[in-house]
């Protein structure tokens, strides 16, 4: 919120001449209106941030998650900047090894790991994977949970709950299916998948039940964070794990924003649930932007036999890897002291 008292001439005028070349001027429409008024943020520290008219805001956000270590964290900008010094390549760099390897040593789920840019896209490419694992084509989904913004792991109603396929489309009382309602969506966008309320074991076994031997995987936040936070009902991860387990789907945790901000060991090492592949993102390089997708060996070796294509040409940037590097160093120190 704008604080009591502010001076936003600067403001103003650089919001005027922004949405002159920019749609809305702002890069991201959620939490955003058509009327919205920006802050432009001329330089942070900290848990503050200062516009371009001298006004202090407190980041309670994190900056929508991912600046975990606070703004110009000494350690992250020192790794980014003498990295930059050295070299851009799209070919393999010891980085990568590093990185990847802090991975592996502390989500549970990662045996092995591919380096990307969004969390949207490790999404889409876990369900992938998962599809060519199982020979399945149907994933799961949950209402109020945020998988990126692609057509069809976003948005979408359900009118019976007994066939819970969405369509297009939003229900007055329900905040998030407005807001993730879209024009120019795909007509087949929703062909592939199922949509049920999370935190219910009842009607996940339900599901499995009708379905089970037509679906790759599920795709979950393991604690609920879009829509106002959640966590799982006690034996509710533990219910879907064996569920996963029993019909031979792919158990997906989407961490993109509970990674490494639960806890060193994200989610999955905070509740005591693994899952078969995870994708992460946001504070895994504390605002530099990267993302990962990760899992174990049987499945991701799908990857490394180039059965399924997961390509992108910034996928491991250097500068990615020295802030995850220094990132997740810094969330190691003092046995996870930055936790407590």
């Amino acid at each position: 919120d704008k604080p009591a008292q502010t001076t936003t001439a600067r403001n103003a005028e650089l919001g005027r001449r922004l949405r002159e070349v920019v749609p809305g001027g702002m890069m991201s429409n959620w939490r955003r209106s058509a009327l919205f008024e920006p802050y432009f943020i001329a330089s942070g520290e900290g848990a503050r941030l200062t516009d371009v008219d001298g006004n202090e805001i407190i980041d309670y956000s994190l900056s929508l998650g991912p600046a975990i270590l606070g703004h110009s964290n000494e350690a992250v900008i020192e790794a980014i900047t003498s990295q930059a010094r050295t070299m851009y390549t799209g070919e393999p760099t010891e980085l990568q090894y590093e990185a990847a390897a802090k991975i592996v040593e502390h989500v549970p789920s990662a045996d092995l790991v591919r380096f990307a840019v969004t969390g949207t896209e490790v999404n889409l490419t876990a369900l992938r994977i998962a599809r060519a694992y199982t020979n399945r084509n149907y994933f799961v989904r949950f209402n109020g949970q945020y998988n990126g913004s692609a057509d069809n792991i976003i948005g979408g109603i359900i009118d019976d709950n007994e066939c819970p396929v969405p369509h297009k489309g939003f229900h007055e009382h329900d905040l998030f299916s407005k807001l993730a309602d879209t024009a120019g969506r795909a007509d087949h966008a929703f062909d592939d998948c199922l949509k049920i309320e999370w935190n219910e074991l009842e009607a996940m076994e339900t599901l499995f039940a009708n379905h089970g031997d037509k679906i790759a995987a599920v795709l979950m936040e393991p604690i609920m964070i879009n829509m106002a936070g959640c966590m799982p009902e006690p034996g509710y991860l533990e219910g879907v794990r064996e569920l996963c387990t029993r019909y031979g789907v792919v158990l997906i945790f989407d961490e993109v924003i509970t990674g490494f901000r639960a806890g060193l060991n994200s989610a999955q090492g905070l509740l005591g649930v693994t899952p078969d592949m995870t994708t992460l993102a946001k504070a895994l390089g504390a605002g530099f932007p990267v993302a990962a997708f990760c899992g174990k060996k049987e499945i991701m070796d799908l990857v490394t036999e180039m059965k399924v294509l997961a390509g992108g040409t910034y996928n491991g940037h250097p500068l990615a890897m020295a802030a995850t590097i220094a990132t997740i160093g810094e969330l190691e120190k003092d046995n996870g002291a930055a936790y407590d």
